[in-house]
C-alpha cells in the first residue's frame, strides 16, 4: 500500500479536527468510517490507492492536498501521517480511532511524533470504553525535539511506562473500545504524528488499530503473538514476521531465501527465490507450521518456518540435488526493525551500536572464524532483547546499523554453508542436508528491572552454552605459565617449580619434543621424538609431590607439511586442491591439519597416542593446543569436505577423547562456542584490553565485556598474556572480565620467575579462584567502575580506570589483601605505609620463601578480639622483573622495579583454603 499524506492548511484563529476511525474486521483490511454524531462540513476522500482507509474532514475551512509518497515512514514501513502546521496560538489537531473493543491484559502501544519549530506544548492520548466512557487520560508537555521519537505506552499488571503516571494505567482485563490522540501548539511550528506502529499486542494475539505496514492479508501462519507473512507473488519470500510483538521487515536491498550453487561444470550460480525457474509449493503443516518447496532441474529444497509464542524458526533442507550442488542459503541483512533513542545493536563481541552513528555500521563475520566471540547478532528494543542466531557454525552472520530517513533502523541476517564456501569441485560432497537460524526474544532475565547488553548475554548463555561439568579445581587454584625455553631442562624446571611454595602451577613445554627446525618451536614433525628438555619420568614423583603438572604446548592446526614428513590424509587442501597454507613461520609456510580425515582414518588419534607416550603425560597434566578452539577454517578434499560446523565437531571430538579417555585437562587459545564444554581453558576471551579500554567508551558507540557475562562459570577463560607485559599491568582491568592470567616464562626465567608467578598469582589468580565456578547475573556499570554480581552471592568491584578493585565474598572484603591459596597464603597487596586488620583469627607468620624477607619492616599482631593485625611497609624493597619492549625496531629486555606483595601463611597448620 502507497504512503497517504494529509496536509492542513490551517487559517487565523481556526482549530482543525480531524477524526479518523477504524473499523478491525477478520475477513479482511480496515474499513474506515466517520465517527458518529460529529457534525460534517468537508468531502469525503480516499486516501490509497486500494482505499484502504478513508478520511473525512470536520471543517470545511481545511484544505485537502493529496500525496503519496513511496517511502516509507518512520518506522520504515507505510503509516497513514497527520501533518499541521500552527502559526498561531491555540493550532492543534485531533486523532479517533475507533476499533473493536480489546481486553488489555499485558498490550503496548507505540506513536511516533515528530516536531520542528518553537515548541509543541502537549500530546493528550484518551483511552475510552465501548460505552464511551473514559477509561483515562495521559498527556506529555514539552515535545520539542526536531527528530522522530516513540512513546511506548504499556498496559499490565506493572502500569503504564514512558511519560504515563502509573496511578493512571490500566488493570489487566480493561476493555478499550476507542483511542484518540491530540496535539496541540501555541507558538510558531508543526508536528507530524504516525501512527504506523499504533496497535496492540496481547497474549491472546495481536488486534491492529492500523495495519502498521504490515500486509495487509492474514499471515501465513501464526502462534500466539508471532506470525510470518511471505509474498507468494515473489517465490514465497519472507515478507514480514512479528515476533513476540516485534514487527521484523526485510531490507529492501535484500530478498531471503537466495540460494547459491555450483553447476556440474563448476560454475557459481545464484538463484533468488523470485527467478523464474523455480517451482515453488507452500503448505500449511499446521496452525504454527509451514513449508516452501523450490524445486528446479532436479535440485529440491525445502524451507520449514515454525512460528513459536517468543521465537520464528527456519530450516532449510536438502530433499535431492542433481547438476545444481547447493553452497549457501542466504539473503543478507534480511531482518531488520526500528531503533528508538535508547536502542541499540549488539555485535557478540561487545559492541553496542547506537542508533544514529556517525556512519553506516556493519558487521559481517564467518562461523567460528575468530578465537573471542559466540554465534549471534542482537539488538535491544526498549524492554526486549531480539536475537538472530544461526543454529549451526556452518554460516556468515551480517549485521547492519543506519539512518533512514528520519529513522534509526538495525537489519540481521545470517547465511547458512551447506558446503565449505567458496568450493569449486562439483564433486563435493554435501556436508549438511539440514541447517537452521532462529529469531527469538528476551526481556528482564536477571529481574533487575531493566533490559540491557547484560539480559542479552544471559539469554545467550542460558539458552546455548552447554557449561563445562568437569572443571579442574587444580588449573582452578594454580598460576599458569607456557615455558617456550628449550635449552632448559626437567630437573630446572622442576626446581622451580618446588621453590614456588605460595601455590601449585600448571606449565606448558614446548621443547618437549624436537621440532622440525631449532630456531621454530611452532614447527613439529610427524615423527614424534623426545625433546631437548629430556625425559620426564624420573621427575614425575617430584612434580606430584608439589601438586604441579607439566604438561606441553603443542601446535595443533599448523603443521611442517613439507619438512615435517606429514602423511598426505593429514593436510588440509584449499578451493583449488592444493595444500591449505596457513601462515609463514621464520621464512617457512606452514599448513592446516585435517581434522576430518584425521579422525576418519584414524591416524590423528594415533599420532597423538604417540605424543602422550613420549613426553610422559599422566591423567591431571594439562596441554595447551596452540589455535585449537580459535578457528575451525574449512576444508575442500572432495571427499571429506569441512566447514566450521564439522570442523568444531571434529575438534569437539578430539578435546573428549583426551579428556576423558586420557585425563588430560584440555587447553585452548580460545573458548569457542561448540568446544566450552570440553576444553577447560581458554587462553584468549579477550585480547587487547589497554588498546581496547571498554571502561572508557563514549556513545555513539560502547564496548562492553559481553563475552564475560556469557562464558564465566561455564568454563574456565584467560585474557592475552600481552597484558602483563606492561610496566604496571591493569590488574583492575583484567579483573573486570574475570579472567585467569598465563605468561610467558622465557624473559623471566629462571632468577625473576618467583616473583612473576607471586604478583600475577596474588593480584589475579587468588581473586579469580574465588568467583571461577560462578556464573555472572549482573553487572552494572557508572563512570568506569563495575560492580559484577555472581551466583554465589559474591561481588566484584572494578574500576580499571583507576586502577582498584576489591572483591566480597562470605561476608569478607578483600579490599587491599587477598584470599589464601590452596596452600594456605595470602598476601598482603597495599603499597606504602598500611595497617590492616584482618577478618581471621588464623596465626599467620611472613612465608618462608618472601623475597628479601629479612628487609621487611612489617609486623603481624592480634586485636583484642582476637582478628590479625599486619602493619607496616614492605614496597621499600621493590622487586625487580624483566621488561620487554621494542626499542629500534627489536625486542629489549630491561630490569625495572615493581610492586612487591608480601606472603603470609597460617603457623602449624595444614594447608587448606579458608
Amino acid at each position: 500500500m502507497t504512503r497517504g499524506r494529509l496536509s492542513l492548511g490551517l487559517p487565523n484563529g481556526t482549530v482543525a479536527a480531524l477524526v479518523l476511525a477504524v473499523a478491525l474486521r477478520g475477513d479482511g483490511p480496515p474499513t474506515a468510517y466517520a465517527a458518529g454524531g460529529v457534525p460534517s462540513a468537508g468531502p469525503e476522500q480516499d486516501f490509497s490507492d486500494e482505499a484502504a482507509f478513508r478520511i473525512k474532514v470536520l471543517n470545511g475551512a481545511v484544505k485537502l492536498n493529496r500525496h503519496f509518497e513511496e517511502k516509507p515512514g518512520p518506522t520504515g514501513k507505510p503509516a497513514l501521517t497527520l501533518s499541521f502546521d500552527s502559526p498561531r496560538e491555540n493550532a492543534g489537531a485531533l486523532l479517533r480511532w475507533r476499533c473493536a473493543p480489546a481486553v488489555l491484559d499485558g498490550q503496548v502501544f507505540q506513536v511516533y511524533l515528530e516536531t520542528h519549530g518553537e515548541r509543541l506544548p502537549y500530546l493528550t492520548v484518551r483511552f475510552l470504553a465501548p460505552n464511551g466512557k473514559q477509561v483515562c487520560r495521559h498527556t506529555y508537555f514539552g515535545a520539542t525535539s526536531a527528530n522522530w521519537q516513540p512513546f511506548t505506552f504499556a498496559v499490565g499488571e506493572k502500569g503504564a511506562a514512558n511519560f504515563f503516571d502509573p496511578k493512571g494505567g490500566f488493570s489487566a482485563g480493561q476493555k478499550v473500545g476507542e483511542i484518540s490522540l491530540e496535539l496541540g501548539g501555541d507558538a510558531g511550528g508543526s508536528a507530524r504524528v504516525s501512527v504506523s506502529d499504533f496497535c496492540l499486542v496481547g497474549s491472546s494475539g495481536t488486534q491492529q488499530l492500523r495495519t502498521a505496514g504490515k500486509p495487509e492479508r492474514e499471515p501465513f501462519i501464526s502462534s500466539g503473538d508471532t506470525a510470518l507473512w511471505l509474498e507468494e507473488k515473489g517465490g514465497h519470500s519472507f515478507s514480514g514476521a512479528l515476533v513476540s510483538g516485534q514487527w521484523l521487515h526485510p531490507d529492501v536491498t535484500a530478498s531471503y531465501p537466495v540460494f547459491t550453487f555450483v553447476d556440474s561444470g563448476g560454475k557459481r550460480v545464484t538463484l533468488p527465490c523470485r527467478d523464474g525457474r523455480w517451482q515453488t509449493e507452500a503448505r500449511k503443516l499446521d496452525a504454527g507450521r509451514a513449508a516452501v518447496r523450490y524445486s528446479c532441474s532436479g535440485t529440491t529444497l525445502e524451507l520449514t518456518y515454525t512460528a513459536k509464542s517468543e521465537s520464528l524458526e527456519c530450516r532449510v533442507s536438502v530433499i535431492e540435488e542433481a547438476d545444481l550442488r547447493l553452497e549457501c542459503v542466504g539473503g543478507g541483512t534480511v531482518f531488520g526493525t526500528e531503533l528508538g533513542p535508547d536502542d541499540y545493536g549488539i555485535v557478540p563481541s561487545g559492541l553496542l551500536v547506537r542508533p544514529a552513528p556517525d556512519k553506516p555500521y556493519a558487521f559481517n563475520r564467518r562461523g567460528n572464524s575468530d578465537n573471542t566471540v559466540p554465534n549471534f547478532t542482537a539488538a535491544r528494543i526498549g524492554d526486549r532483547v531480539f536475537f538472530c542466531n544461526p543454529l549451526t557454525y556452518s554460516h556468515s552472520m551480517h549485521l547492519k546499523v543506519q539512518r533512514a530517513g528520519e529513522t534509526d533502523l538495525v537489519y540481521m541476517g545470517t547465511t547458512l554453508y551447506f558446503r565449505p564456501n567458496d568450493f569449486r569441485d562439483p564433486k563435493t560432497k554435501l556436508v549438511h542436508r539440514e541447517l537452521a537460524w532462529r529469531i527469538e526474544l528476551a526481556g528482564d532475565v536477571n529481574g533487575d528491572a531493566q533490559v540491557d547488553w547484560v539480559d542479552c548475554g544471559l539469554a545467550y548463555r542460558d539458552r546455548y552454552i552447554k557449561p563445562n561439568r568437569d572443571l579442574s579445581a587444580s588449573l582452578r587454584d594454580s598460576y599458569i605459565f607456557y615455558h617456550p625455553t628449550k635449552n632448559d631442562s626437567y630437573e630446572k624446571i622442576v626446581r622451580t617449580i618446588e621453590r614456588m611454595d605460595f601455590a601449585t602451577g600448571h606449565w606448558w613445554v614446548k621443547g618437549a619434543m624436537v621440532t622440525s627446525d631449532r630456531e621454530a618451536s611452532e614447527r613439529h614433525p610427524y615423527k614424534v621424538e623426545r625433546g631437548p628438555v629430556g625425559d620426564k619420568a624420573p621427575y614425575a614423583a617430584r612434580i606430584r609431590a608439589t601438586g604441579s603438572r607439566v604438561g606441553i604446548y603443542y601446535g595443533h592446526d599448523y603443521i611442517d607439511a613439507k619438512d615435517g614428513n606429514w602423511p598426505p590424509e593429514l593436510i588440509k587442501t584449499d578451493p583449488d586442491g592444493n595444500w591449505h597454507k596457513y601462515y609463514v613461520s621464520r621464512g617457512k609456510q606452514l599448513y592446516y591439519k585435517d581434522n576430518i580425515r584425521g579422525l576418519a582414518t584414524g591416524k590423528l588419534k594415533e599420532h597423538y597416542e604417540t605424543i602422550i607416550d613420549v613426553v610422559r603425560l599422566e591423567k591431571g597434566d594439562s596441554v595447551q593446543l596452540d589455535t585449537f578452539a580459535a578457528y575451525a577454517r574449512p576444508g575442500y578434499h572432495p571427499d571429506y569436505p569441512a566447514t566450521p560446523q564439522n570442523e568444531t565437531e571434529a575438534k569437539h571430538e578430539i578435546a573428549r577423547w583426551l579428556k576423558y579417555e586420557h585425563g588430560i585437562t584440555v587447553g585452548a587459545e580460545a573458548i569457542t562456542e561448540g568446544t566450552q564444554d570440553v576444553v577447560d581453558f581458554g587462553s584468549v576471551t579477550y585480547k587487547g584490553l589497554d588498546r581496547w579500554k571498554f571502561w572508557k567508551s563514549k556513545l555513539p558507540r560502547q564496548s562492553v565485556p559481553l563475552t564475560t557475562v556469557i562464558y564465566h562459570g561455564s568454563t574456565y577463560c584467560g585474557v592475552s598474556w600481552y597484558e602483563l607485559r606492561k610496566k604496571t599491568p591493569n590488574w583492575a582491568a583484567l579483573m573486570a572480565v574475570c579472567g585467569k592470567h598465563w605468561d610467558w616464562s622465557s624473559v623471566a626465567y629462571p632468577k625473576y620467575i618467583y616473583e612473576k608467578a607471586a604478583r600475577t598469582f596474588f593480584n589475579c589468580h587468588a581473586f579469580w579462584a574465588r568467583i571461577a565456578d560462578h556464573k555472572i547475573v549482573d553487572i552494572d556499570q557508572e563512570g568506569t567502575a563495575y560492580t559484577i554480581t555472581f551466583e554465589n552471592g559474591a561481588v566484584l568491584w572494578t574500576d580499571p580506570e583507576e586502577k582498584r578493585f576489591w572483591l566480597q565474598e562470605n561476608g569478607i572484603r578483600y579490599d587491599g589483601f587477598s584470599p589464601f591459596s590452596s596452600k594456605g597464603v595470602m598476601a598482603i597487596l597495599k603499597q606504602g605505609d598500611f595497617d590492616i586488620t584482618l577478618p581471621i583469627k588464623d596465626d599467620l607468620e611472613i612465608l618462608p620463601s618472601q623475597p628479601h624477607r629479612e628487609k621487611l619492616d612489617v609486623t603481624i599482631s592480634k586485636t583484642d578480639e582476637g582478628f590479625v593485625r599486619v602493619a607496616g611497609n614492605f614496597s621499600k624493597v621493590p622487586w625487580k622483573q624483566p621488561f620487554l619492549f621494542n626499542k629500534n625496531k627489536r625486542e629489549v629486555t630491561e630490569e625495572i622495579d615493581v610492586e612487591p606483595v608480601l606472603m603470609l601463611r597460617r603457623r602449624n597448620e595444614s594447608d587448606g583454603v579458608r
